[in-house]
């Protein structure tokens, strides 16, 4: 094992070595080769998306390489191989396949999502099975790995199957300026180089190793990859069954690459590679981050902790971005929901900072501008005071600790409780069913942080007061007068929750009627 873990470690260094500032494409790419799963390369045209993959498939010695560009007027044949003719003659139908992709070891399809409905089906399931079927003819592939690249992402909803097939999503985008010169000495040595430079590895050592993967322990890390799922889950980012399951395979080539046979909570950085979308990046980023950052395993793979030390004037420089565009005018109610997660992503970022007093100052600053973003007074009424927080109402010094919720999942939320609501014929009350009650009582674990178990009863008292049970239903409605108020909210724009809530505090205070005043406090919206 060691040995072909050394070849393939010199084979990474020699493609990272060849394209400078890209360690982190060409480990990724190494992960799933070792993990046999799906890689995809993103990003603008020029960014030697195909070069790297190229250089790659050079270092497999008695590789079968195939590459191909995609556009919407390819056919099957192009891909798969022609039909035998004089299979044909005989009366059987069937591909001749050589050179051709069924055949490779390492294959590269470019413009991936140009792939159209003639070759969709095939390709699906070459990807995710790795098996190739035409009519009746069934081949199982040779592949390590596919590698798809674009420069967009997909829109067409008939492409999400495709995408989804790629487990890792590598954003790939040209160097800092300060490595353009390393780039262009690098890019020059490449041009002059000859096939003996070039380290190798043979397939069947990287078969060996795929093997091997599947033999990593991973027990000290599941409690956390069950939980960190859950966690990414509820913040909105899809990650299916199946999935979870083959993400395991690169939590696995992670600890066998750096020459363990049992998993560490650092390598469980490769999560933070699963986006769908470019505005998840981030949110991932922060999440994964913390989860791993208590880990000091000195055998933790290079790219773990790539983000632990991040330019303090960068950092500055984006929180500065975030408070002009929250104060360039009116923002939606997505819009300001992403500036607050970039905000959290920012503190996040901000505990890596080795400058302590960089640390504080941006840490101070921050602060303050959460107060902006997060905090706003909307109402008072005798003796009491009532902010908003993320689209929710909290009573000033209420004793909890409002948890950093991702816009995300409470767009979701929203979405959920308009669905379940269900207003009776003459809209005096509004019914929830009781499992679907169950369901929304479920996301305050992720609404609110309880200082101590008399709070949780104090909440569920409340509940208990304004909530009545419809016998023969299975149902649960408020009562009618906390229906009123939510029907005089809404209209108004307050998200069906954060008017839930509203209704639910002013009930627990002793508040029936605060309807009218609400209506003319300033910056209600």
């Amino acid at each position: 094992m060691t040995q072909n873990i050394t070849k393939l470690n010199t084979v990474l260094n020699y493609v990272k070595d060849t394209f400078v500032g890209k360690n982190d494409v060409v480990d990724l790419l190494g992960i799933c080769l070792l993990a046999k799963e799906n890689a995809f390369l993103y990003g603008p045209p020029g960014t030697a998306k195909s070069a790297i993959v190229r250089t790659l498939s050079k270092t497999v010695k008695d590789g079968k390489n195939f590459e191909y560009l995609l556009t919407r007027f390819t056919e099957p044949n192009e891909i798969f191989g022609p039909f035998d003719i004089r299979k044909l003659k005989e009366g059987e139908l069937l591909t001749n396949t050589d050179g051709m992709m069924p055949e490779a070891s390492l294959v590269f399809l470019d413009e991936i999502f140009n792939a159209n409905s003639a070759i969709l089906n095939s390709l699906l399931t070459a990807l995710n099975e790795k098996i190739f079927k035409r009519g009746k003819e069934t081949k199982h592939l040779p592949a390590l790995m596919f590698v798809g690249a674009s420069n967009v992402l997909p829109e067409d909803e008939s492409l999400n199957a495709l995408f989804d097939r790629f487990l890792v999503r590598i954003n790939v985008d040209y160097v800092n300026p300060e490595l353009l010169q390393q780039v262009l000495i690098a890019g020059r040595k490449l041009e002059n180089e000859t096939e003996t430079d070039i380290p190798e590895i043979l397939a069947d050592e990287i078969r060996e190793l795929q093997n091997l993967c599947k033999a990593v322990d991973l027990r000290p890390i599941y409690e956390v990859y069950l939980n960190t799922i859950i966690s990414l889950r509820n913040t909105g980012i899809a990650i299916s069954d199946r999935r979870a399951v083959k993400l395991q395979n690169l939590i696995a080539a992670s600890a066998l690459i750096c020459g363990r046979n049992e998993a560490v909570l650092s390598d469980l950085w490769v999560l933070k590679h699963i986006w769908d979308t470019e505005e998840q990046i981030e949110i991932l980023e922060g999440i994964i981050n913390r989860t791993i950052e208590k880990d000091d395993n000195p055998k933790s793979h290079p790219q773990a902790m790539q983000n632990k030390t991040p330019n303090p004037e960068e950092v500055m420089k984006d929180v500065k971005i975030l408070i002009e565009k929250w104060n360039s005018g009116m923002l939606s109610f997505e819009e300001q929901n992403v500036i607050k997660d970039k905000l959290r992503y920012l503190q996040t970022r901000c505990d890596w900072i080795r400058n302590p007093e960089q640390k504080q100052y941006i840490q101070q600053e921050i602060e303050s501008d959460k107060a902006l973003f997060l905090g706003t007074p909307l109402l008072s009424l005798p003796g009491k005071t009532y902010w908003t927080r993320d689209g929710h109402l909290l009573p000033a010094g209420f004793d909890f600790e409002f948890k950093n919720l991702s816009s995300l999942l409470q767009q979701q939320y929203n979405k959920d409780l308009e669905k379940w609501m269900l207003w009776n014929e003459d809209g005096t009350y509004l019914s929830i069913k009781k499992e679907d009650f169950r369901k929304m009582s479920s996301y305050e674990n992720y609404f609110w942080e309880w200082e101590t178990d008399e709070d949780i009863a104090g909440d569920s008292g409340y509940h208990d007061n304004n909530l009545i049970s419809i016998p023969g239903v299975g149902a649960i409605a408020y009562r009618p007068y906390v229906m009123e108020i939510l029907k005089e909210l809404q209209p108004q724009g307050w998200p069906p929750f954060g008017a839930l809530l509203m209704v639910l505090y002013a009930m627990q205070e002793g508040y029936t009627d605060f309807v009218t005043p609400l209506k003319h406090t300033a910056g209600f919206h």
